[in-house]
């Protein structure tokens, strides 16, 4: 079984990029989240193993979502980024 990483960015075009990027090397892909509610909700429905999110997105961002996320999904590995 490969890993599940979430995606969480607000940038099209990142997302598409880091999420060929993951398939080409035989991770699954959960997402897009294209901001903080929705990447809450991805990790509460499928518990990824990692989450690669951009810390200023819109509705949640930064330290708020990386809390919800592992409230959602304790064992999420949570990868943060910003521009």
């Amino acid at each position: 079984m490969s890993a599940r990483v979430l995606v969480a960015d607000d940038h099209p075009a990142l997302v598409a990029a880091v999420a060929s990027y993951l398939d080409a090397n035989d991770l699954d892909v959960i997402g897009p989240a294209a901001d903080g509610d929705a990447a809450v909700r991805l990790a509460e429905v499928h518990k990824p193993d990692l989450a690669l999110v951009d810390w200023r997105m819109p509705r949640r961002s930064g330290a708020e979502l990386v809390t919800a996320i592992l409230e959602a999904s304790p064992e999420t590995r949570v990868v943060v980024y910003t521009a």
